[in-house]
C-alpha cells in the first residue's frame, strides 16, 4: 500500500510569515516617512518653539496609527513563525492573536477619532471631538475585532487540548 502525500497548502505558515514580515518592513518605513515628512520644510515655517511642537505633535497623529499597524503585522509575523516552527495551540499564540486584534481595533479608534480630534485642536478648527472615517478604517476595526474574538475561540480550543493532556 502507498502512503498518499499531504498536499502542502498554498498559503502555509512559512509563506504567511514572510508576507507578515515584508508588510511589516514596508508599513514601517512607510510610518517613518509620514512621521518625516513634515520636518522636510520644517525651517521655512517654524518662527518658535510653539510652532515646532505643533508640527511634531501633527506628525506624530498622522503616523501612530500606521506605527500600531506596523505592531499588529509584527505579532502576526511571529505568530506565523511559531506555527511554522511546529508551535500551534498555545497560550502564547493565544495571546499573541489577542495583541493584533486590539492593535487593529485601537488603529481604527485613533485614526478615526483621536488623530482628527488633535490635529483639528492644533489648527485652530474645532475644540469638539472630530470624528473622520472612511470604509477602510471600520474595516480594519472589524478585522480586529474578528482576529481578537477568533483567539478567544482558540483559547477554549487550547484549555481543551491542555485538558485532555493532562487527562492522557
Amino acid at each position: 500500500m502507498t502512503e498518499k502525500s499531504t498536499p502542502t497548502p498554498l498559503f502555509s505558515a512559512q509563506f504567511m510569515g514572510a508576507v507578515m514580515w515584508a508588510l511589516f518592513g514596508t508599513l514601517l518605513l512607510n510610518a517613518v516617512f509620514i512621521f518625516g515628512r513634515p520636518f522636510w520644510d520644517l525651517e521655512s515655517h517654524v518662527s518658535s518653539w510653539q510652532e515646532a511642537l505643533k508640527y511634531t505633535t501633527r506628525a506624530l497623529m498622522l503616523s501612530l496609527p500606521t506605527f500600531i499597524m506596523a505592531g499588529a503585522i509584527f505579532d502576526l509575523a511571529t505568530f506565523f513563525h511559531r506555527c511554522d516552527s511546529g508551535e500551534r495551540f498555545t497560550a502564547r499564540n493565544i495571546e499573541t492573536l489577542k495583541s493584533a486584534g486590539q492593535a487593529l481595533f485601537w488603529v481604527t479608534l485613533i485614526s478615526a477619532l483621536f488623530a482628527p480630534t488633535v490635529i483639528a485642536w492644533i489648527d485652530g478648527e474645532t475644540r469638539s471631538l472630530v470624528w473622520r472615517t472612511n470604509d477602510l478604517t471600520l474595516g480594519i476595526g472589524a478585522m480586529g475585532i474578528g482576529v481578537f474574538g477568533f483567539a478567544n475561540v482558540l483559547s477554549d480550543a487550547v484549555d481543551l487540548q491542555t485538558e485532555n493532556d493532562e487527562f492522557v
